[in-house]
């Protein structure tokens, strides 16, 4: 169903309800398509059993070689590779 923004304004609860229902609905703006209003799939909730079958499959037989090559030569910034000496009561100067 096409709908016009000021139609969209007025009938907002009513629209609403036929794309909860299942309906879509396109926005139009002087005659122009310009979003599409779409009911929201369902949830679909996921056990434990399910996602732990994901971990118990073989990886790809490419994945130990591609790993390190694309974790070779990089550094992170943040781990000191040089870490600070402790702070005694001399003064260097």
């Amino acid at each position: 169903m096409n709908v016009s923004v000021s139609e969209l304004l007025h009938r907002a609860d009513e629209i609403l309800r036929d794309v909860e229902s299942g309906a879509t609905a396109t926005v139009t703006v002087a005659g122009r398509p310009v979003a599409q209003l779409v009911p929201l799939g369902t949830r679909h909730w996921t056990t434990w059993s399910e996602i732990e079958s994901v971990f118990d499959t073989p990886t790809d037989s490419g994945w130990d070689v591609e790993r390190r090559e694309a974790f070779t030569g990089i550094h992170d910034p943040y781990v000191d590779d040089d870490p600070p000496k402790p702070i005694t009561g001399d003064a260097e100067g």
